[in-house]
């Protein structure tokens, strides 16, 4: 499958050419998941966005923040977590905040904010999950470039608003007791 091909699906790139679209972006893969398998985990440290290209995914959180040293996760996770989450019930531990579908794109927060991942992402979907992953080209000083990263910043912006938005009217519907 072709980047240049599918970009025009990627609200982020509106208003770029093929050209600025790829002067601005790096590392472009395609990845195939099955059911229950994790994109990245709370606390991980990637930069990576992703476009669903088929299928749906859930964003969760981790029950075990505290945790948050992925190694201390991995050596604490055997020794302190209940016997049943040990077992096959091991998905018990997230909590599902929202489910994400083909044309959705999810990664955003971790490069802007240059923070460690605020949620995972797992596979929900019964039948395998393609992803398109990238990352954004940061500190490139060239000047043709300047105005491609400007459009690419305001357009995440942009879906950002979106998002914040879509969650306003959830938390709205929520009663409080």
């Amino acid at each position: 499958m072709n980047f240049l091909k599918i970009r025009k699906k990627f609200n982020i790139f509106q208003g770029l050419t093929d050209e600025e679209a790829l002067s601005v972006i790096q590392d472009i893969k395609i990845s195939t998941f099955k059911y229950g398998d994790f994109v990245f985990y709370e606390g991980d440290i990637t930069k990576d966005f992703y476009y669903i290209l088929e299928g749906e995914v859930t964003i969760v959180l981790d029950k075990f923040l505290e945790m948050t040293n992925i190694e201390e996760r991995s050596k604490k996770e055997e020794s302190f977590l209940p016997t049943k989450l040990k077992s096959s019930n091991i998905l018990e531990r997230f909590v599902e905040i929202t489910t994400l579908k083909k044309g959705d794109i999810f990664g955003e927060i971790s490069f802007l904010a240059n923070e460690p991942r605020n949620a995972g992402v797992r596979i929900k979907d019964k039948n395998p999950v393609t992803l398109l992953s990238f990352q954004i080209k940061e500190n490139d000083d060239a000047i043709d470039n300047k105005n491609a990263q400007i459009s690419l910043y305001k357009n995440i912006t942009k879906l950002l608003v979106r998002k914040l938005k879509n969650t306003n009217k959830i938390v709205a519907g929520l009663k409080i007791i």
